[in-house]
């Protein structure tokens, strides 16, 4: 299993093409998760069951996921932080997805 973002009710070809990988379930139970939990990322922990994000979400969500690639590098070993340059699409992919599609509903799961 891999955690990943894409759209609930894709409305284009675009989105219903648009899924973006972050990582397996092994390395968000390795690593992702235990930054998360240190850091108190509540919306995070929640990716490995699945949640659905909305434009109302994105505030909180980037910046917990700012917080959890800081401890990952504060921890990080180097076979850990490769993970940090996809938590840092998904974040700009949120933002980017909900400015020009405030309407939009996302999943990350």
């Amino acid at each position: 299993m891999s955690i990943s973002m894409f759209f609930v009710s894709p409305q284009t070809p675009e989105e219903k093409k648009f899924n973006l990988p972050v990582c397996t379930e092994d390395v968000f139970k390795r690593v992702v998760l235990p930054a998360a939990e240190r850091v108190g990322a509540q919306y995070v922990q929640l990716f490995e069951t699945g949640i659905e994000i909305l434009a109302d979400d994105t505030s909180a969500i980037s910046e917990e996921l700012r917080c959890v690639a800081n401890q990952i590098e504060a921890d990080a070993s180097d076979a850990t932080l490769y993970i940090l340059p996809r938590l840092k699409n998904l974040q700009w992919e949120l933002e980017r997805i909900f400015n020009y599609c405030p309407e939009a509903v996302l999943y990350i799961g």
